[in-house]
């Protein structure tokens, strides 16, 4: 589909054909991103992802985190902050990647106004990572069940986004 996408793409002139072609390309990443993360949750029950530890300096991924999230945030009117971080953490940098920009994708989706920050620190010899947001909030109540496959905590305004996975 996506294939056939950016052919109409090259193809198409007129501005509303474009117009709907971008939209089209939108919800082809949606879906996409759906059937990944279906397959990363099998993948994870099935204990057929082992995690490729190494050494990394947090900064490579504040700074990846700034340059993907700042402009999205900016487009939202948000203020976007990846405070620089000089730790050196063991870890699965993928893992640790995907983990972190969910939390920071939620962050900016359900945040209308204010500022979106990622920080590292450490402290007693651990390295910390926050998403600190000025967005609705979850209630206390709902902290753990937001883990949980497929569960959504209900917005103010009743809108439904996501499926409930990227949590889990």
């Amino acid at each position: 589909l996506s294939l056939l996408n950016g052919a109409l793409r090259r193809t198409v002139k007129d501005a509303k054909a474009l117009e709907m072609i971008e939209n089209q390309d939108h919800s082809l990443t949606a879906m996409t991103n759906l059937l990944n993360s279906l397959l990363d949750i099998s993948r994870l029950d099935a204990g057929a992802v082992t995690p490729d530890f190494e050494d990394f300096p947090m900064h490579r991924l504040t700074d990846r985190l700034a340059a993907e999230f700042a402009r999205q945030a900016q487009h939202k009117g948000l203020k976007f902050e990846a405070v620089p971080c000089t730790s050196v953490v063991r870890s699965d940098p993928n893992l640790l990647g995907e983990v972190v920009q969910n939390l920071v994708s939620n962050a900016i989706r359900y945040t209308d106004k204010g500022k979106v920050a990622v920080r590292c620190f450490e402290r007693d010899g651990r390295c910390h990572v926050e998403v600190e947001d000025t967005g609705i909030g979850i209630s206390e109540d709902q902290q753990e069940a937001i883990f949980q496959e497929f569960h959504q905590v209900k917005s103010p305004g009743g809108s439904k986004e996501g499926f409930g996975l990227g949590l889990a």
